[in-house]
């Protein structure tokens, strides 16, 4: 799959990458969060994360094989589990990236 407005970053840990966006997709903040994921993205930070960066976390919370993952305004940058390939969570995640990505570039004009 093909992702020409997403950027991804291979870090020199195996385990680490980053999907860059070109769009602010959450609040300016930098959010981390790690397994276990216990009851979703706490009411206070669902506010600083904006709709898109809550809804992209709780999405990506949902994954089986990611350990952690930070986001940021226009980066997403995701630890997996050692024993998961990447091959089986990269066009998922891809996909949900894509769709906060999107999702982000729609802008309200009042007329």
């Amino acid at each position: 799959m093909h992702h020409p407005d997403i950027e991804i970053y291979h870090h020199p840990n195996s385990h680490i990458r980053s999907y860059l966006t070109g769009t602010e997709i959450s609040g300016y903040l930098v959010a981390f969060f790690e397994k276990p994921f216990t009851e979703g993205v706490p009411e206070d930070l669902e506010k600083r994360l904006g709709r898109i960066g809550t809804q992209l976390a709780k999405e990506l919370m949902g994954l089986g094989g990611v350990a952690a993952f930070h986001l940021k305004p226009k980066e997403i940058r995701i630890r997996k589990k050692t024993a998961t390939p990447w091959e089986t969570l990269e066009d998922r995640i891809l996909e949900i990236v894509r769709r906060a990505n999107r999702k982000s570039r729609i802008r309200l004009v009042k007329g």
